[in-house]
């Protein structure tokens, strides 16, 4: 069981626009490979984070 805050929605205070930073976040997550993940502050990432 993972509990992840992506906080503002993996876009480290919504500055950074290019997306690799939810992408190294996504990558990490797939490589724990938790049977359980609760994701909080996802807004805005749900579409990218759920098809990965």
């Amino acid at each position: 069981m993972m509990s992840w805050n992506l906080f503002v929605g993996g876009t480290i205070s919504g500055q950074e626009k290019t997306g690799e930073n939810l992408r190294q976040m996504i990558d990490y997550v797939n490589e724990v490979d938790p049977d359980v993940l609760f994701v909080i502050e996802g807004y805005g990432s749900g579409q990218k984070t759920s098809t990965r």
